[in-house]
């Protein structure tokens, strides 16, 4: 392991994808309830969404995520330009 980003205390990560150009980590968190993205330059979390998912996989020919929430029952359609949850 050559570096550790760490997320909010007890958020217990558990899928993670990269944006096709390397620049942004999008991670799941079990407990916390949300998906963080995580800019890869810095390690910093740029933004905190309200999704509460298992796993996520990126579109690598669009601007998309999709992100499963099994209590949900559904997959969730993320917008990663504007980085949020598309309606």
């Amino acid at each position: 392991v050559s570096q550790t980003i760490r997320l909010p205390n007890g958020s217990a990560p558990n899928g993670v994808a990269i944006t096709p150009d390397g620049a942004f980590a999008w991670v799941t968190t079990s407990r916390e309830a949300t998906t963080s993205v995580v800019a890869t330059a810095t390690h910093q979390v740029v933004k905190a969404l309200d999704l509460a998912a298992v796993r996520i996989v990126m579109d690598p020919s669009r601007p998309k995520a999709y992100a499963a929430s099994h209590n949900l029952e559904k997959v969730t359609v993320l917008d990663t330009t504007s980085q949020s949850i598309e309606e």
